[in-house]
């Protein structure tokens, strides 16, 4: 995170993968004065209201000030926030109400008198979902004025975020910004055996290798759920290990996914078809149209299925690979095999 040319830094992979633990691990690494917005809050929820977004930001301001309690006189100075003891709290009402661009301000002259500040956005992309605040604008006004300033933005929904950031279009306030990018991954099979055995061996276990190689296998080396897996199994130690944590996660997805599809309207239908054609095999662009051709009983026009596909793939629900889709997340394969969407939701 070094200044030099890198005063926007985004962290991109698919959920899971991760990118906050790798962000906040920098963080404490290199102790630079930092404020952390977690974002997720707010997936499926299109509309919200930029009340809810500073009470978000107020709180993450807060916990930011419970490590760096010296700062206080900083944010002082920021318009429309107010003091209490070793918090904050800001201002949404009237002449006084907060000014973000005063509050990155202050966070610059830390950085000037602490070597830098970074402010970071977790699952950037749900920018999206929040009306009434041009972050866009922000993070260009930052990069080209604050210096002492590094904004990092984490997301799992790449195309979104490419989408918000628009660096490539010219009417993008980021337009020709350099912006410097680090992209996490799924462990390999021979990466996550060692990742569990190295975790078990921290607690004294030793774990029979058919047993790591059938979580291994069936959770497609994921690092946030082989250490479900891990966590799972220490504490219970039962046999069924992987069988409960394939239930508990894909919990976690069932309610990431409907959250997704409640947003669809009437395309939710032919979104979950796509979907378990997807669970069941990858499939060509072809191969789909045909099959939801079949299911629906009528021809659909290759719009729709361009626009289902490309909003999948943004959403990195779907990877394509050697011309064909298929589901990136095999705890989202299991849980579209699994369970039914739409019949319940009519």
């Amino acid at each position: 995170m070094s200044r030099g040319g890198r005063p926007l830094i985004l962290v991109l992979g698919m959920r899971r993968t991760g990118k906050t633990s790798l962000v906040k691990s920098c963080l404490n690494e290199l102790n630079y004065p930092h404020v952390v917005v977690d974002l997720k809050g707010f997936w499926g929820s299109p509309g919200s209201s930029l009340r809810e977004f500073y009470a978000v930001l107020e709180e993450s301001i807060n916990q930011f000030l419970g490590k760096w309690r010296k700062l206080i006189n900083y944010l002082k100075h920021v318009e429309g926030i107010s003091i209490h003891g070793f918090s904050v709290k800001l201002r949404t009402e009237g002449r006084r109400r907060f000014s973000f661009i005063s509050f990155l301000h202050r966070l610059n002259d830390v950085g000037r008198d602490f070597g830098r500040a970074v402010l970071v956005f977790d699952e950037a992309q749900l920018f999206r979902n929040i009306n009434g605040l041009n972050i866009v604008q922000y993070v260009s006004y930052a990069y080209d004025n604050l210096r002492n300033l590094v904004v990092v933005m984490t997301g799992s929904e790449i195309g979104l975020l490419y989408d918000l950031l628009r660096v490539d279009d010219p009417d993008s306030p980021l337009y020709g910004r350099y912006v410097y990018e680090v992209r996490t991954k799924r462990f390999s099979r021979d990466e996550s055996i060692e990742f569990l055995k190295k975790g078990f061996n921290e607690y004294g276990l030793r774990v029979p290798d058919p047993i790591i190689e059938e979580a291994v296998d069936l959770l497609d080396g994921i690092p946030g759920w082989l250490t479900l897996y891990g966590s799972t199994y220490v504490s219970s130690r039962s046999t069924d290990v992987i069988h409960r944590v394939l239930e508990r996660a894909s919990q976690i997805v069932r309610k990431e996914l409907e959250k997704f599809l409640i947003t669809r309207g009437i395309a939710r239908k032919r979104y979950v078809t796509v979907l378990k054609l997807l669970a069941e095999q990858p499939a060509s662009w072809s191969e789909i149209k045909r099959s939801v051709e079949y299911m629906e009983r009528k021809r659909i026009s290759d719009k729709s299925l361009y626009n289902i596909l490309q909003n999948l793939t943004k959403t990195g629900m779907i990877e394509k690979k050697n011309g064909k889709y298929h589901i990136a997340d095999p705890i989202l394969k299991y849980t579209v095999k699994q369970y039914q969407y739409v019949d319940n939701q009519k």
